[in-house]
């Protein structure tokens, strides 16, 4: 079983490096992918060309990989008919061991051959409504199984990384482009509505103009309920953790929160009633070069059950060294105690 971290985490991490890191932003999500998908070479290819040849701008590999991978930034079409026929037709490539390849990928194999691979992941990646390159992981330890999660979760990835890459060229034109804009922000809202973790964006105001439902069910409510509201008006919240949001710097903290105080300022609508729960909260500001920063971004993940199973570990082992240092005697009490006796009559 898989002892990495869950999809739910590593899609916030990716999208804050994503959206905020300023210095090699895909390399360091694809690094983070790369252990998460437990495989050794990772990369992301842009066709070029009319789609004759494939740009790799990112490729990172695990420090497993004893013979570096063949330096290919730029691979022709001549040298991968296969992958390049079937990524544009749209499907995904799922090979679990090499010897499934089928007979139309011969020319493909010399590569893989060359490059010892044993296993291999590649998911089309889909910008300015046509598909426009890849991303794949490899494998050359073992073969790798790929689970139909794994595929799942690396569409949901592929995703992420299409919007960023459409985002980023069409800010390169952005005079030109302001009406693709609009249409890539409606892209980017019903993307974010159908992830599996939560998030909440916020106008430079602070004011929420839109979420998801899991966000709204993280906190027992509607998304008509929560629209609208102030972020920095919110009463749960610490004056010093709203002026770290303010500062635009990119954040994440652990954040218990009080539902008492919501339900006793009419903050907002919810069901739960003097309850807590245990949040990690991660965000970024989101700027535009002609604007400046026009929103904020958070993305939530409720370790409440986690927090709660940890402190119910705490307390147990607390209650074992308890009776470790009484020497068995208060195991010895706690034994009478709960003993059952049977009478035998004379």
């Amino acid at each position: 079983m898989k002892q990495t971290p869950n999809i739910k985490r590593i899609i916030s991490e990716v999208l804050v490096l994503l959206f905020n890191e300023e210095e090699s932003p895909i390399e360091k999500a694809m690094n983070l992918l790369l252990n998460f998908f437990e495989a050794d070479w990772g990369y992301v290819a842009v066709f070029e060309e009319d789609g004759h040849m494939a740009n790799f701008p990112c490729e990172v590999m695990s420090e497993w990989v004893e013979v570096p991978k063949e330096n290919h930034s730029k691979l022709t079409y001549e040298t991968i008919p296969w992958i390049m026929d079937t990524v544009k037709a749209g499907h995904d490539i799922v090979m679990c061991s090499m010897d499934d390849l089928p007979p139309e990928a011969c020319v493909d194999k010399a590569l893989f051959d060359m490059q010892q691979l044993k296993s291999m992941l590649i998911i089309p990646l889909s910008f300015h409504n046509q598909i426009q390159g890849f991303i794949g992981f490899d494998s050359v330890r073992v073969q790798r199984f790929w689970s139909a999660e794994d595929v799942d979760d690396l569409h949901i990835i592929a995703n992420i990384f299409s919007i960023i890459i459409e985002c980023w060229q069409t800010q390169s034109s952005l005079e030109e482009s302001r009406k693709h804009l609009a249409e890539l922000s409606t892209k980017f809202k019903q993307f974010f509505n159908n992830l599996p973790i939560d998030v909440e964006l916020y106008d430079s105001k602070g004011y929420l103009v839109d979420l998801n439902e899991a966000d709204a069910h993280i906190f027992g409510s509607s998304k008509k309920d929560l629209l609208g509201i102030n972020l920095f008006e919110n009463p749960a919240i610490t004056s010093s953790v709203l002026k770290g949001i303010k500062s635009g710097k990119a954040f994440s903290f652990p954040y218990v929160y009080d539902f008492s105080i919501i339900q006793s300022t009419s903050y907002y609508q919810t069901s739960y009633v003097d309850q807590i729960k245990y949040l990690q909260v991660k965000g970024i500001s989101l700027n535009d070069p002609e604007y400046g920063r026009v929103d904020y971004l958070l993305i939530i993940s409720d370790n409440t059950d986690a927090q709660i199973k940890a402190e119910q570990t705490r307390n147990n082992l607390a209650i074992l060294k308890a009776v470790l240092l009484s020497g068995g005697r208060l195991w010895a009490n706690m034994m009478l105690m709960t003993m059952s006796y049977t009478l035998i009559p004379f």
